[in-house]
This record gives structure tokens, C-alpha cells and sequence, in this order.
């Protein structure tokens, strides 16, 4: 059973306007330092996901040959009479079924793997986007909206009698940057 994972806007606003702040600051007085450190963690993220997705890619082409030569041989079994109008029926709409889905599988992922390949253009828009808002006073909607992708907000805890909750701030073009 999960827990409640809340906390208050106010202490919410000034959490993230903190970590915008620092981002912001650390790329004004490094710039090149700030993007060289975010493109390593984006690539290590990457290239995780990217393996796992070209070994998917890889396993999914091979049973979309299958398949095109299994709907082949049905159909050659067909006329030859090998097999009945029913089986050939039932057995070509399960074919179709599945090649239909691997491909859009397949084409899912490969636009997926085009997407990561933005890497440096994701960074770049990030960059822009914080150096916008480093004198920010308040947080506002337009920067969220500019800014933040999602916020997860961790479950409350207490360690060594003081309360404690982690508050992860993912971002748009880069997601969640480590500290």
C-alpha cells in the first residue's frame, strides 16, 4: 500500500525555485563546465535506454519477417489447399493482428531513438530556458510551464528526529539533473 506523498505549495514553491536558482547560477558562472557535466548524464541515460531499445528494435524486426513469411506460406497453403477457408481465416487475422502491432511497436521506438539522438539541442534549449529566469523573484506559471516537465514528491520520513522528503524536479529537454 503506498503512503500519502503531499506536501505544502508553499514549501513546494520554494524548493523548486532553489533548485532553479542554483541551476541557473551554476550556468552563469560556468556555463561550458554546467553543459559538458548535463551532456554525460544525459548519455549515460541514453545509452542505457538506447540498448535496451535497439536490442527491442532488433528482436522486433526478426518477428516481423517472420511473420510476412508466415502470412506468405498461409496464403501459398491456401491455394494449394493445404489448409481450410476457416483455418486460413483465423489464422491470417491472428498474422495481421500481430504484424500490425510489432509494427507500430517498431515505429514507436525508432522514433523514440530519433528523439534522444537531440541530445546537445535539448541541452541547449534547457540552458536557455533557466538563463532566463535567474532573477526570478517568485515562482510563477510561465516559468513552471517553461521549465518543469514533472515533480515527484517523495515520501515523508523521519531520520534522526527531523523530518525528511525528497522532491525530484524533472525538467523539459533534459528531465532530472543530478547534483
Amino acid at each position: 500500500m503506498c503512503s500519502r506523498h503531499d506536501i505544502s505549495e508553499i514549501r513546494l514553491k520554494k524548493i523548486v525555485m532553489s533548485e532553479i536558482r542554483t541551476h541557473a547560477e551554476a550556468l552563469e558562472l560556468n556555463e561550458t563546465n554546467v553543459l559538458e557535466k548535463l551532456k554525460k548524464q544525459l548519455s549515460v541515460d541514453n545509452a542505457r535506454c538506447q540498448e535496451d531499445t535497439r536490442q527491442e528494435v532488433g528482436k522486433l524486426r526478426r518477428r516481423i519477417r517472420e511473420l510476412e513469411q508466415m502470412i506468405a506460406k498461409l496464403y501459398e497453403d491456401k491455394v494449394s489447399g493445404t489448409i481450410t477457408e476457416a483455418a486460413f481465416t483465423v489464422l491470417i487475422q491472428r498474422s495481421e493482428q500481430e504484424h500490425i502491432q510489432k509494427m507500430k511497436r517498431l515505429d514507436m521506438l525508432l522514433s523514440e531513438v530519433k528523439k534522444s539522438g537531440q541530445t546537445t539541442a535539448n541541452i541547449q534549449n534547457w540552458a536557455s530556458a533557466i538563463r532566463k529566469h535567474l532573477h526570478l523573484e517568485e515562482l510563477n506559471r510561465e516559468a513552471v510551464d517553461e521549465l518543469i516537465d514533472h515533480i515527484e514528491i517523495g515520501e515523508r520520513t523521519v531520520v534522526g528526529g527531523r523530518c525528511s522528503q525528497k522532491v525530484k524536479v524533472f525538467y523539459r529537454f533534459v528531465g532530472q539533473i543530478e547534483t
